[in-house]
Formats: C-alpha cells, structure tokens, sequence
C-alpha cells in the first residue's frame, strides 16, 4: 500500500489524489469502511476554503478535512470540514502522537459526535450507535499524523471489526509513513508552483527590460501635476480600483507605478498588461493562463498575469481594448476575486489590486456598445485624470533636460544641456504625442548633436495649429466624415448630389452605415 501512495507522488500527483489513494488503499486493502483525513493547513492552502471569500477566511492554521471514502451512515449530519487547535480533541491530537481505538459501538458514536458536531451530544451519541451497530461496525480509530514534531494531521477511520494491538502497531507505523509521504507530497507541489512562477516571473521581467525605457521618476512641479499627486496619495494606500485617464504618451505607466509603490502591496509585484498588444484570441491565456493542451501549441501549463500578481498589483493599460468575452471574465475577476484557467477546471482565488489605463472616453465606448456597462463602473471607482503634456508647459523643460542626461548616459556621451533657443522652441510646441513625443524627439537631437549643447530643431515645422491634433479610430474618422455630408446635403441620401453619390456609396450601403454608427438627424434627437 505504501509503494503504492509512493508511486503517486513519484509521478508528480497532486496532493489530492494522493489523499485519495491513502484512503482507498486503506478501505480496499485493510477492509476498513470508513476513512477520512484532516491536514493541519492554512485556508488558503485547503481547496475548499480557497473557495471562499478572501474577507471569510482564517487567518491562523487549522484542520481541514480533505478527502473521505466510502463513508457510513451513522448521522445525519456530515463530518465537520473544519476543526480548530482551541477545540480539545483537537488540541489533544496535536500534543500526543497516541492513537485513540475504540473497539465497542458507545466509542464510535462518541468518536463520530466530536467529529461531527464538535461535541458529545448524549442522546445523539446513543442513536448515532444504534445505527453503528445496525450497520456492523465493530471498531474505530484516530491516528495522529507527526512527521518528527511536526503535527501534520489526522486519520480517521471505521472499521467492520474489532481493531487488534498487532493491527495498531501496524497503522502507527502506516500513519507515520504516510505523514512523512504528504508533507514530502505538499513540498514538491509548493515547489514545483513556485517554479513555474518563477519561471513566468523571469520571462515578464525579460520581456519588460526589453520593452521598457527604464524611466522610474515623475518630472515636474506643475499645478496640474500637483493636483494629480495629491490624489494619487489619497487613493494609494486603499485597495480600491483606480482607473487612470489620459492621452496617449502622458506616462499612465508611471502613475499606476507611483500609485503601486505608495500602496500597502508595494513588497509585491506590479504586472503589467498591453490589452491591446494580444491578438484576441490570447488575450484570456496572458491574463488567466492556460493547462497543458487546452489549446494548439499550448504544450505546457502558463501562469496567467492574474496569478503573477497575487498580492501585488496589476496594471491594465489601454484596457478599452479588450475583447467582449474578456471583459465578462474581467468583470468577474473583480466581483468574486476568482477565475479558471483556459481549459482548466479549478478555481483559483487571488487578491489583486486592479490599476487601469485607457486614452478613450469609456462613457462614449459603453454608449456605442463597445464596452460593458458593469465593468465600466466597476473600473470607473476612482478615476485619476492624467494631465496632457500642453498643460504643463512649465515643466517641459525640466523633461527635457532629464532626457538629455539619460540619453547622454546611454550614449556615453557628454551634454551640458539645452540651448534658450531649444527650449524656446519646446515651450511653443503643443506636443500631439505628448511625454512620448518629447521623449523621441530628444533622443533624435541627443543622437544628431555634435557638442556638448543639445540643439532641437522646431518640432512643428510650419504653421502650427491652435487645435492639438488627437488620435481616433478610424470608425470615429468615418462616423465624422458621414455626418458632415450629410449636413452638407441637408440628409439627402439618393440623386444627384446626394450623399450618397458623394461618399461613392449605394444609397441601401450609406443607409445602413448611418445605422450601424447611430448617425441621427439633428431634429430626431429628443
């Protein structure tokens, strides 16, 4: 029987199968009729209270019943899953390795009350041992499971007959075997999780180096900034949602950095997520990770960002751009703090800060029915405003010379700084492409300058306009372009000179793109 519950955990079986087999081999093998086993765990470690909320679980170690086969009649009432060390035959087991026999059916029913009940309950003890000896049991135990000092558990186990000294001295010594083959059993699962976020955790951290520009500071003195930090310091210490809002370019990256580093979760990791940078069908995978097999090329199990960032933090930029069905798993995500990875059936609880970016306007995004109503709001719990580069012209050149000393770094070069001119001609710029924009544009100068003063050509060659270009979508740009032929026409769509003709379009093609993007005459609005 022991080579047998060996030859699992050799195999690499989870520590659930393995309980599994140590009941069977006892029930099959020693004819035994009941058995049933309790660990000495951590809520978090059992799988049945990892089920529960984070905010329902206990903080200390206790024992929980994990496996039990083939279990007999004797109450109503199920075994208790839960026994804490206050309990005193619970206490009792911890502190003295003894096992307890009981060979008449009083003994068995008293057994089956503490562990269902938690107590002796007199009238219910002498009906639970009606029913044992209605049923044949003959003889019950309870073997404490030590590895050395180190109380592990419990098992618990009923019995067709009478259980002799021979039979005791034989299950001491299968109950300490077994108590060193779980606790071997828990190491090597611990290890072998903890691999396999390390190894998910050294290829995030590879592709981040490679990716990121390695900035970890805000630059600026600005009101606008200002007013920017002083709600960050606010909303970082609690562990609610916050959804920063910005322009593309303005260094959201930062924010949710700053946000995570003033938070209690800033021993922990930030991961960060491009939502738009997965084709949609990988989007659930990187998030939630997959099982072996649970799609083409998955050839091996993935920790999903989720997990990474158990404890810690997870930043999701451009989170617009998520898929529908992502979105339906995001917003469960935050209700219930658990998913399932892809092609997986377990639950997995985490507890995550959520931090997400987005440069769209969500309200207009949820009014086009592209983004779910519920997780906006979900998101939308303390939104922070990102400021644009244009509203902080003040601090452009403070930017700007921390640009110049970074890129001299990288470059080994040596730069004094920028020219009156350069900065001049900075200051009047609107920066479209804000931070980013700045950023690209000193690299360039830093690269092409042939002394120690870095020149910067006028970064808007031309006229430059008083509107600050914004990037749309080209649904948007299309959804516009329609709008205004149509008030050109005055919403004539067919003959001569009707929008139709001037689009290039069929009037039944122009008719349905004016419903497919809610284009309305301006007199049907009510």
């Amino acid at each position: 029987m022991l080579r047998e519950i060996s030859a699992r955990v050799a195999a690499g079986d989870r520590l659930e199968d393995v309980l599994t087999t140590v009941t069977s081999v006892l029930v099959e093998g020693a004819d035994f009729r009941s058995v049933a086993i309790w660990l000495y765990l951590r809520d978090e470690e059992c799988e049945h209270c990892r089920q529960a909320p984070v905010s329902q679980r206990v903080a200390e170690r206790r024992l929980h019943r994990v496996t039990r086969t083939a279990s007999p009649r004797l109450s109503e009432q199920d075994l208790l899953h839960t026994l804490p060390l206050s309990d005193e035959f619970a206490a009792r087991l911890a502190r003295d390795p003894a096992p307890i026999c009981e060979n008449d059916v009083m003994g068995l029913a008293r057994l089956v009350s503490l562990l269902s009940e938690g107590r002796v309950d007199l009238p219910k003890v002498q009906a639970m041992a009606g029913s044992a000896e209605r049923e044949g049991l003959r003889g019950g135990a309870v073997f404490p499971l030590f590895v050395g000092e180190n109380f592990t558990g419990f098992l618990f186990m009923l019995s067709g007959h009478e259980i002799d000294p021979e039979e005791v001295r034989y299950l001491e010594v299968f109950a300490l075997q077994t108590a060193s083959i779980i606790r071997w059993s828990k190491a090597y699962g611990v290890i072998e999780r903890l691999r396999d976020q390390l190894a998910q955790e050294n290829t995030y951290l590879e592709e981040t180096v490679r990716q990121e520009a390695g900035f970890t500071g805000i630059v600026g003195t600005c009101e606008p900034l200002r007013q920017t930090l002083r709600l960050i310091e606010q909303v970082a210490p609690t562990d609610s949602t916050v959804l920063l809002v910005g322009e593309t370019g303005t260094g959201k990256e930062l924010f949710a950095r700053a946000i995570h580093d003033a938070s209690r979760r800033a021993g922990h990791p930030m991961i960060k997520v491009n939502c738009g940078g997965f084709a949609p069908g990988l989007v659930d995978s990187e998030l939630f990770g997959h099982e072996r097999g649970a799609f083409t090329g998955a050839t091996q199990r993935r920790i999903g960002r989720f997990e990474l960032a158990d404890r810690g933090t997870l930043f999701l930029d451009e989170v617009a751009e998520l898929p529908p069905e992502t979105q339906v798993k995001l917003l469960r995500v935050l209700q219930e703090r658990e998913f399932e990875r892809v092609g997986g059936e377990r639950t997995i609880s985490v507890d995550v800060r959520l931090i997400a970016a987005t440069h769209r306007d969500l309200e207009l995004e949820v009014s086009r029915d592209r983004f779910r109503t519920d997780l906006y709001y979900r998101l939308n719990v303390l939104p922070v405003r990102v400021p644009p580069l244009r509203e902080r012209r003040e601090d452009i050149e403070s930017l700007a010379r921390h640009f110049v000393t970074h890129f001299g770094r990288r470059m080994g070069k040596k730069f004094s700084g920028l020219s009156r001119a350069s900065v001049a001609r900075l200051q009047r710029y609107d920066w479209p492409g804000n931070i980013r924009e700045l950023q690209n544009v000193i690299e360039r100068s830093c690269v092409l300058a042939k002394g120690p003063v870095v020149e910067v050509p006028d970064p808007a060659p031309g006229p430059n306009p008083g509107r600050p270009w914004q990037a749309v979508t080209l649904e948007e740009a299309e959804q516009a372009h329609i709008g205004r032929t149509l008030e050109r026409t005055d919403w004539r769509i067919e003959g001569a000179g009707g929008a139709a003709q001037l689009l290039g379009l069929r009037p039944s093609t122009l008719r349905s793109r004016i419903k497919k993007l809610g284009l309305r005459r301006p007199a049907e609005v009510s």
